[in-house]
């Protein structure tokens, strides 16, 4: 008998085998499961319950089949969830898991749900990271079903929202949706509903009434997908969820009315067939939110008592009756209760102390930092009325200290957001308890607080940049790393570009293929700070200046510094001489913005007229009075130099303008005729640029377009004479014409000390600002990634200064483009420039720099030599003050130019032949 044979008759009665053990094997299995569930379910206590039914799988492990094993691991973690023996439920969940891994292709399924379950048990016990951890193993596996949308939508979005990561949130929901719609699988269609519903509760969170709109929008949409599901339990548990909403939604539009329909449906549903407690107590909230915000306080006080009596620890509740109390005046309740939200958010439940504030270590480990932000800015709140009513300073104190608690949480959720929008929704989230901060600091007389505060409202996400930019060094990072980061972070702006002029592709894959970009550029950078622990503790490492370096600077430089803090209802100005600092208050907000529009119109032309000239020198006075106040307490300027930090509208403003407050006659006279006059983000900004060592090779890079075909805009004649005249005084490498291009501006802006671009530019309207060269327009998106070495960049073209302006980042311009490209400074314009006013004044700015003087003091002595030799209309602010100097203002070392020996030898030929044809007419 051969092999072959051999081996045929041996599987077949290896298969006889088993069919005849297959019954045992069954009876095996259903015993195994019976006899489970019949301890479960005895009345015997949890402990021993358990030793028995340890004992039981222990004993079955040899007799059963793996699968079935896992399923009794599977059963015995849910029952240790449901007596919240969480350690229990881990470790047999993951006993579960290893078993039917290894059935992966066979039992997909299974797998995803025991992942899904696992995730479930560690966020319950407190292990948040490790149920992050196990719901993005659950998402990366083939197979995707029920528990993998469910991953996305429910797991990682409320861990996401919980950090306060909203915009990641998002992601996570359009993840899913994609998901859903590519695979176009029957049973996979069902859990669609999930969408709209989850989209809803991030568009709440986020806020505002384009965001509650669309909010509305998915609720709708989930009412109707519900109603096909509306009897089972799961439709039931729906219905629950979005009244609720809707009444949440609502309540934030101060449709009262409806809010209250809507959470009436939600409670009668509830309390019908919902188990949940706290589902009840939300609701109960909810309707107190409601009938308290429309004057019916007692029915409000009562909805929250109900919610308490279902759910007492929800800290929600307690934050609203601090709200009840602190309306009726009755200041040590409401402070009770807002530290009743605090604490019972960090498992503190007793022994409740309103005077004191929990440490920082308690609140850094809190997964819900965004409701305990939301509770300390409440308390600093009633502690600022308290004080308001009392007069004690000490109420004061613990409202500046509440803030500034809250303040490190802001920091806290910015730094755990790992989507750039979230991070800006919570700098601008950040910005009113700064000037709360700001105001309190100022009834307290502390001007260092307020700088402090003052400091944290400007450029923070550019700072952090430059820090980054900073760390990568101090931490010795390889070239070849940092390139890889910077392909990465550029792959994904070149994948947003490319999606957004594509129609064809749906909007879903476009978010799809964004975020694969992120997903490899933050993977990338979570291995390099495990690789260079160093490189994350400095790239974490955000400095704010201190007001003690500011008077520093100011007396070791002859510099006055004047800071801007700037809303539509309080502002309040910082100046800091070589001598002192004052502190002061803009008492009209609102009218000094409205003045400063209008003198903007007089700005972007020349005066007409007398009666302009008029209008101008009376706002520019007023306006002067406002924003140096300090003059009113006989408080005076005593430097040459003045350096603005602004904020708000004033950042697209010239203070050169303004009436010189050291002026003792009544006539009109510029600031700019008494001082040099510079530009700063922040003072944090320019210790970070001043760490910069900056290292061009060559020294001034040159370029113009001249003509604009393509744009249709007309030519810039001039601009070729002038790089001309820089050429023969100064020297410069120009590319003009046809060779001024995008990509010799890219190509070789890395290589000079000076940029200097002569072109159109604009950073208007709803537009990304741009720059014009011969081919094609430089926007701001890729400017960010064109690195450069330049300690100054002249940006010679029109509206370069200006932007948009983003809440607590400042204007969105190509200036600020080029400071996180790396430049030290830049001059750039307010305005639309005129070309022989700007050529004349930036040529005397050369040669003011070439003769020694720093930035601001070249740009001053220019300006005012363009001032005395003009006459009339030529001598408004139109033609000589939207050039402005922001950042570094050291002098700049301008190499020699090489000798032309052949002038010179030819002048002394001509002497030496003079002399002889003198000689021989005499002799």
């Amino acid at each position: 008998m051969d092999i072959i044979s051999l081996n045929k008759k041996n599987l077949l009665l290896l298969y006889l085998f088993s069919l005849l053990l297959f019954p045992y094997y069954t009876f095996a299995q259903q015993s195994a499961i019976e006899h489970y569930k019949s301890l479960e379910n005895s009345n015997i206590d949890y402990s021993d319950k358990t030793i028995e039914i340890e004992s039981l799988i222990t004993s079955l492990a040899d007799q059963i089949n793996s699968i079935e094993l896992s399923n009794l691991y599977s059963l015995y973690s849910k029952f240790c969830n449901r007596q919240k023996d969480y350690k229990k439920a881990i470790i047999n969940a993951k006993k579960a898991l290893e078993i039917q891994i290894s059935h992966i292709d066979t039992f997909p399924s299974q797998v995803n749900n025991t992942y899904s379950n696992l995730s479930v048990f560690y966020m319950k016990s407190g292990k948040e990271k490790l149920s992050f951890s196990t719901l993005k193993k659950l998402i990366t596996l083939d197979h995707k079903d029920k528990f993998t949308i469910a991953a996305y939508v429910n797991g990682l979005k409320n861990i996401a929202i919980k950090k306060g990561d909203y915009y990641q949130a998002l992601e996570y929901i359009s993840e899913a949706e994609r998901i859903i719609q590519i695979k176009k699988d029957t049973i996979l269609d069902k859990e669609f509903y999930r969408i709209p519903i989850a989209y809803s509760g991030v568009y709440l969170n986020i806020g505002g009434d384009e965001n509650y709109t669309k909010a509305l929008q998915h609720l709708k949409e989930a009412d109707s997908l519900n109603k096909k599901m509306i009897t089972t339990k799961i439709g039931i548990k729906n219905q629950i969820i979005i009244h609720n909403r809707f009444g949440q939604v609502y309540t934030k539009l101060k449709k009262h009315h409806k809010a209250i329909f809507h959470l009436e449906k939600a409670l009668t549903i509830g309390l019908r067939h919902t188990k949940s407690k706290y589902d009840i107590a939300k609701i109960y909230n909810n309707l107190g939110v409601n009938y308290f915000k429309s004057s019916q306080h007692k029915i409000a006080f009562e909805n929250y008592q109900k919610a308490l009596s279902y759910f007492p620890e929800y800290t929600a509740v307690y934050d609203n009756l601090g709200d009840y109390y602190l309306y009726y005046q009755d200041y040590k309740n409401a402070l009770l209760h807002y530290q009743k939200a605090i604490d019972y958010t960090i498992n503190i439940f007793k022994n409740h102390n309103y005077k004191q504030l929990p440490n920082r270590q308690l609140l850094a480990s809190s997964s819900y930092k965004t409701e305990l932000l939301n509770d300390l800015k409440d308390k600093a709140k009633a502690w600022l009325s308290y004080y308001t009513k009392s007069g004690d300073q000490s109420h004061l104190s613990k409202a500046l200290a509440t803030i500034e608690l809250a303040d490190y949480m802001v920091d806290l959720i910015r730094s755990e957001s790992t989507v750039s929008q979230s991070r800006f929704f919570w700098r601008e989230k950040g910005l009113d308890l700064y000037i709360l901060a700001t105001s309190i600091a100022y009834q307290l007389k502390q001007p260092e607080k307020a700088f402090y505060f003052m400091e944290k409202s400007k450029s923070l996400t550019l700072l952090e940049n430059l820090t980054h930019e900073e760390a990568k060094k101090r931490a010795k990072l390889p070239d070849s790393l940092i390139s890889l980061e910077y392909e990465l972070k550029k792959n994904i702006f070149q994948i947003r570009k490319q999606t957004s002029k594509n129609s064809s592709i749906t909007e879903s894959d476009k978010k799809h293929m964004i975020a694969k970009q992120k997903k490899a550029y933050h993977a990338f950078i979570n291995s390099l700070e495990k690789e260079y622990p160093n490189y994350y503790k400095y790239k974490r490492n955000i400095t704010i200046a201190k007001h003690s370096e500011c008077l520093k600077k100011a007396a070791q430089t002859n510099t006055s510094y004047i800071q801007y803090i700037l809303s539509d209802q309080e502002a309040y100005g910082l100046l800091t001489t070589p001598k002192e600092s004052f502190f002061y208050k803009i008492d009209q907000p609102q009218l000094l913005q409205n003045q400063i529009l209008d003198i903007g119109s007089l700005l972007n032309k020349s005066w007409e007229t007398e009666e302009d000239q008029n209008r101008f020198h009376k706002l520019s006075t007023s306006i002067s009075n406002q924003l140096f106040a300090f003059t009113e307490s006989n408080t005076h300027i005593n430097s040459e130099k003045i350096v603005i930090i602004p904020d708000g509208i004033l950042q697209s403003f010239p203070f050169e303008i303004l009436q010189s407050p050291n002026t003792k006659s009544t006539e009109f006279s510029y600031l700019i005729n008494d001082f040099d006059i510079s530009y700063l983000y922040s003072m944090s900004l320019d210790k970070q640029i001043e760490k910069k060592d900056n290292q061009a090779s060559k020294h001034i890079m040159g370029i113009a377009p001249v003509h604009f075909k393509y744009l249709g805009l007309p030519s810039l004649y001039l601009s070729s004479s002038k790089f001309k005249k820089i050429q023969e005084e100064i020297g410069v490498d120009t590319f003009l014409y046809d060779d001024a291009t995008k990509s010799n501006f890219i190509n070789n802006s890395e290589n000079y000390q000076i940029l200097h671009v002569s072109s159109h530019a604009n950073s208007m309207n709803a537009q990304t600002p741009w720059i014009a060269f011969s081919d094609s327009k430089l926007t701001l998106n890729e400017l960010y990634f064109i690195p450069n070495q330049a300690d100054l960049v002249i940006l010679d073209a029109c509206k370069t200064g200006i932007g948009e302006i983003l809440p607590g980042e400042g204007v969105s311009s190509l200036t600020k483009g080029f400071f996180y490209s790396g430049s030290k400074s830049v001059l750039s314009s307010l305005w639309n420039t005129n070309e022989k006013s700007s050529n004349e004044i930036v040529l005397n700015f050369y040669n003011y720099l070439k003769a020694g003087n720093d930035k601001s003091t070249a740009l001053r002595k220019a300006k005012l030599d363009f001032i005395k030799t003009h006459q009339g209309s030529e001598k408004s602010p139109y033609y000589w003050a939207t050039l402005i100097i922001t950042g570094d203002l050291q002098p700049i070392n301008f190499p020699n130019l090489p000798i032309n020996y052949f002038p010179i030898a030819f002048l002394i030929g001509l002497l030496f032949f003079s002399f002889f044809i003198y000689k021989k007419l005499n002799t």
